[in-house]
């Protein structure tokens, strides 16, 4: 033939970057010459970018990051501070907490948190939320329930008891051989493991 046409091949979707959906881009893992790839992150996160371009193999640009969002901090909890978590606010706001940092959780005077921090990551809080106990509710504990505060321990559940009391059940992950969980009431332990 007198002629021929030069024919641009697709470009493959970016791999490897962290908090990804399955595939990179919503188009599939092959993106056509001319076409767009739409960066697809998981959930909690936002591309940096709106699209990448295809020419002829190439993306442009040839990565997009996914940035984790801030996690709102829980409100109405009874006997909380205001704010009711401090620490690595989003821009000074007390509503958020940035992404991949903790905040340490406040009571009013004469309670306590059940949990020592609350971490973000990609928009979701964990724990959710924390509970505040009347102090006195945990003064009965021995030693080592305290641990629960010193965060060595896994927080499993905790729940208010009637008249200021609180149950608390951890793991101490200072021994990991131990299988179980401990658990505490105002008063003393409940005793042994689960």
């Amino acid at each position: 033939p007198p002629t021929f046409e030069c024919i641009g091949q697709p470009c493959e979707a970016p791999v490897n970057i962290p908090d990804t959906a399955y595939v990179a881009c919503e188009e599939g893992s092959v993106i056509e010459h001319s076409g767009n790839c739409t960066p697809y992150c998981a959930f909690g996160f936002l591309p940096d970018t709106g699209t990448l371009s295809c020419s002829a193999t190439v993306l442009s640009p040839p990565q997009f990051e996914c940035v984790g969002q801030p996690c709102p901090i829980p409100v109405d909890i009874e006997h909380a501070a205001s704010p009711a978590c401090v620490g690595n606010a989003v821009g000074g706001d007390s509503t958020h907490i940035i992404h991949d940092r903790t905040c340490e959780p406040r009571c009013e005077a004469g309670y306590e948190p059940l949990v020592p921090s609350l971490e973000c990551r990609g928009s979701v809080l964990r724990p959710a939320t924390f509970a505040c106990v009347a102090s006195a509710a945990l003064a009965g504990m021995k030693v080592e329930d305290a641990v629960v505060r010193l965060g060595i321990t896994r927080h499993l559940v905790a729940a208010r008891l009637d008249e200021g009391r609180a149950l608390i059940c951890y793991r101490d992950l200072s021994t990991p051989h131990e299988a179980g969980a401990r658990c505490a009431v105002a008063g003393g332990p409940t005793g042994g493991l689960w």
